[in-house]
């Protein structure tokens, strides 16, 4: 099964807000993600993924429960996404 991400919120060491986090649109950009979450551009460890909570898979409504955060490792901006039923 299936799982779609939605951003929840961004820490941000430069205050951004959600929609200028550079981190927010890494969960799908990315090329290869090792075992231990990292995340690579074609050539270029770009970040670190790490669940939190992994999604339920028979949880009613929209939110399944599950939580993951994404570093950027160049601005240290992290991302936290929740995980919803498509």
């Amino acid at each position: 099964m299936k799982f779609q991400w939605t951003l929840e919120w961004c820490d941000s060491p430069s205050e951004k807000l959600n929609e200028e986090c550079s981190c927010k649109n890494m969960i799908y950009n990315y090329k290869k993600i090792t075992n231990d979450g990292h995340l690579y551009s074609e050539t270029e460890l770009v970040g670190k993924m790490v669940i939190i909570d992994k999604p339920h898979f028979f949880a009613g409504g929209l939110h399944t429960l599950g939580q993951i955060s994404i570093t950027d490792l160049k601005t240290k901006d992290v991302c936290f996404f929740e995980s919803i039923n498509p």
